[in-house]
């Protein structure tokens, strides 16, 4: 019977002790997509000075270069550390999500989300 409350004791101070340390202690990496602006296109050349513009102070049409491509966003995948229970508030809010290879990644940008989405 002592040997019984005793170890029913001892477990449930390990089962408390693993509950604290997971929520005070646990820390998981997590995810998130950064918008960069593209840095500036370098100025075109200026043509060659045997080139004479055409009428209007254009070059002739078959002398101008191809249109530049339109430059995008560029995205960097960042990675911050945060603990468990940080995460399951945000993961209850929608914030975090686990993608297929088994990561977490954040869902938004900015500040997070203030309420459960349901």
């Amino acid at each position: 019977m002592i040997i019984r409350r005793g170890l029913t004791i001892l477990l449930g101070l390990a089962g408390v002790s693993l509950l604290v340390y997971g929520a005070a202690f646990s820390q998981h990496q997590v995810s998130y997509e950064e918008k960069v602006a593209p840095p500036p296109l370098p100025p075109e050349p200026p043509l060659p000075p045997f080139i004479r513009p055409g009428p209007g102070g254009a070059p002739p049409p078959f002398i101008k270069p191809p249109p530049r491509p339109p430059q995008q966003a560029i995205i960097h995948v960042k990675y911050v550390t945060e603990r468990e229970a940080k995460l399951v508030l945000e993961a209850t809010r929608g914030g975090v999500i686990l993608t297929e290879d088994g990561k977490l990644k954040r869902t938004y940008s900015g500040a997070p989300p203030s309420g459960c989405p349901t």
